[in-house]
């Protein structure tokens, strides 16, 4: 049985962040004991529209890109969701959290993305799914993933060569706030 609150957010500001940031309210304040969390990522009419029109489609390597003068864009579709509770899930949990961490082992960049907040080995895998407004939270799948399998899977480019088993994981897109992930 399911009970609890329902929202949407459609917006192309961070949707999977504001929406991290809600369930997380609803898990502190006792709302919810779980919530689950993620995004849907289209390339319908619409979104085509506004890649060719406004935006421009990435012609390099996959790799982040750290102020290259516009937006460019790798259009993608697919859908991932989180599990969020206040309790571990399981023998292979990954926390994520929008509050400050200690420095990443690994930042995941996506592929347009600000400067990093501090030095540490960085890598894109953008081209698994694109870099359309939910990017983030395929890049947190990715890094989800890294964790439990306690490997950097391989890329175009690695901007630092061995990132090791990581145990903490930075996800950072066109968005100033990290979202970090670690073991539970």
């Amino acid at each position: 049985r399911l009970a609890g609150p329902s929202m949407t957010l459609t917006t192309f500001a961070d949707p999977f962040q504001q929406s991290l940031i809600l369930a997380q309210t609803w898990l502190d304040q006792g709302i919810c004991d779980s919530v689950l969390v993620g995004g849907v990522e289209e390339c319908g009419t619409v979104m085509e529209y506004i890649v060719s029109q406004k935006l421009r489609i990435a012609d390099r390597q996959m790799e982040p890109v750290f102020s290259n003068g516009g937006p460019s864009v790798i259009p993608g579709e697919g859908a991932v969701f989180f599990l969020l509770g206040r309790e571990p899930a399981g023998p292979y949990s990954v926390q994520l959290s929008t509050k400050p961490e200690p420095t990443p082992d690994l930042w995941i960049a996506d592929f347009e993305c600000p400067e990093l907040p501090v030095s540490a080995p960085a890598g894109c895998w953008s081209y698994l799914a694109g870099s359309m407004p939910i990017s983030t939270a395929f890049s947190c799948a990715t890094g989800a993933l890294m964790i439990q399998k306690k490997a950097v899977y391989s890329q175009t480019s690695l901007l630092e060569a061995n990132a090791g088993e990581p145990e903490r994981i930075g996800c950072i897109g066109n968005h100033k706030s990290p979202i970090y992930l670690r073991r539970r």
